[in-house]
């Protein structure tokens, strides 16, 4: 017994200091709890503000499409600029890049200085949006992607009166105007300059953008916009209704008083600048050409003999159509041959050929009808009739039953053998008539001619007292100068949108 006192002491003296131990335990504890609270904090902390820099970068990314959508629809564009937004906390880098395909959405189309190389028809916008600055691990990214159709909106180029591809010659009271309330009756002169020495009135803008304009009149009005890229000459006070702009050169007064009610232009000089004002103040000089959106030249515009440009019309040959000739002149037999030649007595003049059937093309490629002078055609219904070549004294066309009718006269042959159209004395296109006529080659005709429509030739004489009253029927086969008209932006539709990463 008194060894077993004797060691009780001693075992329960062994038993200090365990609730020091057990205290640092307790506290080890806690502070990894603590730790491991902090650093699941920090990290909630982390992940809400990554997920609130990627919210963040798919806004702007979507903003900076729309950004380059509404570019499109203002202008030709070729690169948009990078972009910062977001605010403090959640800033973001954007950057955009655009690819361009032709009407087979492969073929790429390229763009430089607002030009591009084809009519685009499509485009694929990608904007990646980065975090603006620097956030633990790696740095979100978000890329949203939009494939684009792109209609070019119509503009200064895609409709004119009068398309020239090398050559304009006008005299006196050339005028131009259109049936179609608030639409321009606009001449483009695709290759070569155009002076103006006669007074002429076109109710529309001028543009050269192979050349220059020299207004020597002052009865020479133009009552919209002149574009001319190398020079524009006035010889005396004159002035227009819309801008003036020269992208590659000078604007000469002759120290007469100049006008624009829009805005001028220059990327070269001006010889006398304080005689020059604009309605809207803007009168800039001096800024040079890449200060200017250039204007390609079109080229001058194809059309052939092609059947399966009119389905649905009736094809009416050389045969047929000079039958018809002798069945309504009830012409004497020994007549007959010249006129299965297209050969025309001038004992004929003032003689009516009608052209009786609705939506027929008429093959006259195979010979080259002289007419003689006073002839008419009477036309019954939509009508095109195809000519290597067609010369009259003085010519008149008009409805056979009053009723509007289009009428398509084409000189598709370049041969340089060809004459084209040529009416020495009057061409008279009577309304409700409304005519397209074109030429490879050359029209011309003189003395009170008058058409509503539009004329193509690669180059156009107009003598005295000559007008055309602008109508767009023949623009169902081209536009002039995609490549420019792209200048006014497009009509932007999205085909497909989603987020890439």
């Amino acid at each position: 017994m008194r060894m077993l006192t004797r060691l009780t002491p001693r075992v329960l003296r062994s038993d200090e200091g365990i609730a020091l131990v057990a205290a640092m335990a307790v506290a080890l504890i806690g502070m990894s709890v603590a730790m491991i609270v902090v650093a699941q904090t920090i990290m909630v902390a982390n992940d809400s503000g990554r997920d609130r820099v990627r919210t963040a970068e798919v806004h702007s990314a979507e903003a900076a499409i729309d950004s380059a959508m509404a570019q499109l629809e203002n202008a030709a564009t070729c690169e948009i600029d990078p972009v910062a937004l977001g605010s403090e906390g959640s800033e973001t880098d954007v950057t955009v890049d655009m690819e361009f395909y032709a009407a087979d959405g492969v073929t790429p189309v390229t763009c430089a200085g607002g030009v591009y190389s084809d009519v685009p028809a499509f485009a694929t916008v990608r904007a990646t949006s980065t975090a603006g600055t620097a956030l633990p691990g790696i740095d979100p990214e978000r890329t949203v992607e939009v494939k684009l159709a792109l209609t070019p909106k119509s503009g200064e180029t895609a409709k004119a009166a009068i398309f020239t591809g090398t050559l304009l010659t006008t005299g006196v009271g050339v005028d131009t105007d259109s049936s179609f309330a608030g639409a321009n009756a606009d001449v483009w002169v695709d290759s070569g300059s155009w002076r103006c020495n006669d007074n002429a009135d076109i109710q529309g803008s001028v543009y050269v953008p192979q050349g220059g304009v020299n207004i020597q009149n002052g009865a020479c009005k133009i009552r919209d916009d002149i574009w001319a890229r190398d020079f524009l000459t006035f010889n005396t006070k004159n002035g227009v209704n819309g801008d003036i702009t020269v992208q590659n050169g000078n604007l000469t007064t002759s120290n007469g008083a100049i006008n624009a009610g829009g805005e001028v232009h220059i990327a070269g000089t001006i010889d006398y600048p304080s005689k020059v004002t604009a309605d809207s103040g803007v009168v800039q000089y001096g800024i040079g050409s890449s200060a200017i959106t250039p204007m390609s030249a079109s080229g001058m515009p194809v059309i052939t003999y092609d059947p399966s440009d009119w389905p649905g019309w009736e094809f009416v040959t050389k045969a047929q159509f000079t039958s018809e000739v002798i069945s309504q002149w009830s012409s004497p037999t020994w007549f007959h041959s010249d006129i299965n030649n297209c050969s025309f007595g001038s004992w004929q003049g003032g003689s009516v050929i009608n052209f009786t059937r609705d939506e027929a093309v008429y093959d006259l490629r195979g010979c080259a009808p002289l007419l003689p002078n006073g002839i008419k055609f009477a036309i019954y219904g939509d009508t095109a009739i195809f000519v290597n070549e067609l010369s009259a004294n003085s010519l008149t066309i008009y409805s056979g039953d009053g009723e509007a009718h289009n009428l398509y006269l084409i000189a598709p042959s370049p041969s340089a053998t060809a004459n084209g159209i040529k009416v020495t004395s009057s061409l008279r296109v009577e309304v409700p008539l409304e005519t397209f006529i074109y030429s490879a080659t050359a029209v011309h005709f003189t003395n009170s001619s008058f058409i509503r429509g539009q004329i193509f030739a690669s180059s156009l004489k107009m003598d005295p007292s000559s007008e055309v009253e602008y109508s767009p029927v023949g623009e169902n086969w081209f536009t002039i100068n995609p490549s420019t008209s792209t200048s006014n932006g497009f009509t932007v539709q999205i085909l497909a949108k989603r987020e890439v990463s």
